[in-house]
C-alpha cells in the first residue's frame, strides 16, 4: 500500500513539474519549487526504501512461520503414527486378555467339576467309612457278647 501510494506520490510530482514548466513562473520560484520536488522524492525514496525493507521482513517472517509449520505437520503425523501403533497394540493385548480370560473361565469350570466330583467322592468314601467302621464295631461288640 505504501509503495502504491510512492508511486502514485510521483506521478503527481512528475505532473506538477510539467505544470510548473509549462507556466512561466519566475525562476526564483522554479528553484524553490524543484527544491520542494527534490525534497518529495528523497522522502517518496526513503518510504519505498523503508517499505521494501519492510517487506523482507515480512518474507523472512513468511519463510519462519512456513518451516515452523511443517515442523509441527511432521511432528504430528508422527504422534499420530504413535497413536495408531498404540491403539492396535491396545486392541491386540485386549484380544489377548479376552481369549486368556475365557481360557480361564473354562479351566475355573473344569476345575469346579472335578472339585465337586471329588467332594461327591470323598463324601462317598467317608459314608462307606462310616459305615465300615459301624459294623466293625458292631461285629467288636458281637465278638465281645460271644466271649462272654
Amino acid at each position: 500500500a505504501e509503495l502504491r501510494a510512492a508511486t502514485q506520490e510521483l506521478k503527481t510530482v512528475s505532473l506538477e513539474r510539467d505544470a510548473m514548466t509549462a507556466s512561466k513562473a519566475t525562476q526564483p520560484d522554479l528553484l524553490r519549487e524543484v527544491a520542494a520536488l527534490r525534497k518529495q522524492v528523497v522522502a517518496s525514496t526513503e518510504r519505498r526504501e523503508s517499505v521494501a525493507m519492510l517487506s523482507e521482513d515480512y518474507r523472512e517472517q513468511c519463510t519462519m512461520i512456513l518451516a515452523k509449520e511443517m515442523k509441527s505437520r511432521e511432528a504430528l503425523e508422527v504422534a499420530s503414527h504413535h497413536q495408531q501403533q498404540s491403539t492396535r497394540a491396545y486392541s491386540k493385548l485386549q484380544q489377548e486378555f479376552r481369549n486368556e480370560k475365557v481360557a480361564l473361565q473354562k479351566h475355573i469350570q473344569e476345575l469346579t467339576s472335578k472339585l465337586s466330583t471329588a467332594q461327591r467322592t470323598v463324601a462317598d468314601l467317608q459314608e462307606r467309612v462310616r459305615a465300615t467302621e459301624q459294623e466293625a464295631w458292631t461285629a467288636s461288640k458281637r465278638l465281645q457278647q460271644q466271649e462272654r
